[in-house]
């Protein structure tokens, strides 16, 4: 009787859970056809109402983190005003602050899909301008808070095979560097799979001479930690790898 009431118990907070979230996403939706509505008729040529939209949106991406509807729309307009010539000076201000805006949402929830691709975006739409990006966009900041999520390293991947793209005069430099980051992190986290797993992705830009010095390193200290701790998966499968 204890277990069944407890149950119960359990299955009526998840309920109400899941009410609260569909009034909540409701609520953004009715928010984001309000905001799409108020768009109509407004000139792109009008910066002051541009950044209010924009700032409207942003509110509303507060409310529902996860709601693609809301990213695509401000794609949707930072396109319409590059298309329409937008001052290269305007754009810059717009998509810095679109940066900050980006930032101030993934300190709240650092595991959104739709920061992470929608800041990605932001990302080409600077290279294709040629702007200057500094050292925030390889998200040191949110490894440094939680080296195991695995959206912020794919995140920081992305950017450094962009920049690979972009120099691939220096592939091999970049690659090294890289790897060596990813070598004193797996030093401060132990077992972290996306270290050995983003390890593997920059091999392939060494040289034959630098791939056989990492390859003895890397299984004399992969066995060594096998040894400490047999049951650690991201060590098998690095193994593997190797």
């Amino acid at each position: 009787i204890r277990h069944s009431s407890k149950n119960s118990s359990s299955e009526k907070t998840i309920n109400n859970d899941r009410n609260d979230h569909v009034l909540k996403m409701k609520e953004v939706m009715n928010n984001f056809l309000e905001m799409k509505n108020k768009i109509k008729g407004i000139e792109l040529n009008d910066n002051d109402k541009i950044n209010k939209i924009i700032d409207y949106s942003h509110e509303i991406s507060k409310i529902g983190l996860d709601c693609p509807s809301v990213f695509n729309f401000r794609k949707e307009i930072i396109l319409k005003l590059i298309k329409n010539l937008m001052p290269i000076d305007d754009l810059c201000v717009l998509i810095k602050k679109e940066f900050q805006n980006l930032m101030e949402l993934a300190k709240d929830d650092p595991k959104s899909y739709e920061i992470w691709y929608h800041r990605l975006w932001l990302i080409d739409s600077i290279y294709k301008y040629e702007l200057s990006i500094n050292k925030s966009v390889y998200a040191i900041e949110f490894i440094n808070n939680d080296d195991r999520n695995f959206h912020v390293w794919n995140f920081r991947m992305e950017i450094i095979n962009r920049k690979i793209l972009i120099e691939p005069q220096n592939k091999y430099l970049i690659a090294v560097q890289e790897m060596e980051y990813l070598e004193e992190r797996g030093k401060k986290s132990f077992a972290n799979y996306s270290v050995y797993h983003f390890i593997t992705k920059y091999f392939e830009y060494l040289n034959n001479e630098d791939k056989i010095l990492k390859l003895s390193t890397y299984i004399d200290q992969t066995i060594e930690m096998l040894l400490f701790s047999g049951d650690e998966h991201a060590f098998w499968i690095f193994l593997k790898w190797i």
